[in-house]
């Protein structure tokens, strides 16, 4: 089964995901089809190629990004060249809304992801390949540790002396020493991918930019340097949004969704940048005076945001120079626009 053009007829397939089950809803022709298979490969495989559909009909699956839950089902369908769209759960529940449905169950997802599918007509995703999403999972995972190694050290103080003192130290150092292989062992993956070393090694020569922080950009935003600017922004999370109706009008934009770990992977470096990289520091200060500076509340913080959102736009336009040199050189050696297909975006 190949990915056709849109011009086919498609049959979109809501495909609400859980632990161990998938639901699944699609019509073929008015006969609505109410299926729940296991949340493994081989059962998705099954369903794929047993689905009923018409002369000529494709299938679109509509699934909710939700983390390792919906990675077996991705994986499978991007390997069968199936053709599908992953959703930020938040569109999801507001067309529910927008639509009437009020009930949240697992069939009713179902339902309400394949009419997201019939009536807006999304576009497909293009997939990761593994790589990409072992290098998302890694992240992840170091973050979770130095979430836990944080929370540890917190607890420090109820852990003066004896035994209990010990256990904790052991625990806080145990933690620190995964973490310093997960971020050793994310870094030699990035600097064997041939797309994202020349990237790597580019970014971390910015001024507040460490290998952690360039580690973080191209675990969590692999759209660095495909993307212009302002999309790039929206996609972390640190592009205001302006809120205006009417005669009502906010008079700050303010910042909404995105990826919230990247926005964590950007504040320190962005805080060094504000002392160090002139660019950053003369454009903080900038802000903050404009503001109203130290005598009004939170000028610091909304200075802050802009100057991470500058630091992400210079470090999308460095990506997308390192990519585009890259792509001169493959040619160059020719093979032709190989790069501009490669997997890892």
């Amino acid at each position: 089964m190949s990915i056709r053009q849109s011009k086919d007829v498609v049959t979109y397939v809501g495909a609400d995901i859980s632990k161990d089950t998938i639901d699944i809803s699609y019509h073929f022709g008015n006969m609505p089809f109410i299926d729940k298979i296991a949340n493994n490969e081989r059962a998705i495989k099954k369903f794929v190629k047993t689905m009923k559909l018409e002369k000529g009909a494709v299938p679109h699956f509509i699934l909710e990004a939700t983390g390792y839950y919906s990675q077996t089902l991705y994986k499978t369908l991007r390997d069968m060249k199936v053709r599908f769209t992953q959703l930020n759960p938040r569109l999801s529940h507001r067309f529910a809304g927008f639509t009437g449905v009020l009930e949240k169950t697992d069939k009713k997802d179902a339902q309400v992801l394949e009419n997201y599918g019939r009536l807006i007509s999304p576009q497909p995703t293009i997939p990761d390949e593994d790589i990409q999403i072992e290098l998302h999972n890694l992240y992840v995972l170091r973050n979770a540790l130095a979430k836990e190694r944080g929370e540890w050290k917190q607890r420090q103080h109820q852990h003066k002396q004896g035994v209990s003192k010990r256990v904790v130290e052991r625990i806080i150092n145990a933690l620190g020493k995964e973490i310093e292989e997960l971020d050793d062992t994310i870094e030699q993956k990035i600097r064997g991918l041939e797309p994202y070393k020349d990237i790597y090694e580019e970014i971390v020569k910015i001024v507040g930019v460490g290998r952690n922080t360039a580690c973080a950009i191209l675990c969590l935003l692999p759209e660095i340097g495909t993307l212009n600017s302002n999309k790039i922004s929206k996609l972390a999370g640190l592009a205001p949004i302006q809120n205006e109706s009417g005669t009502s009008i906010k008079k700050t934009a303010h910042t909404q969704g995105g990826r919230k770990h990247l926005r964590t992977a950007l504040y320190m470096p962005c805080m060094t940048a504000c002392n160090y990289n002139p660019v950053i520091r003369a454009n903080f200060q900038r802000i903050k005076a404009r503001k109203g500076g130290d005598e009004v509340k939170g000028t610091g913080a909304i200075a802050l945001t802009a100057c991470m959102r500058k630091l992400l736009k210079h470090i999308n336009t460095v990506a997308r120079r390192a990519r585009e040199k890259m792509q001169r050189h493959v040619a160059a050696v020719g093979f032709g626009e190989a790069a501009q297909a490669s997997p890892y975006r």
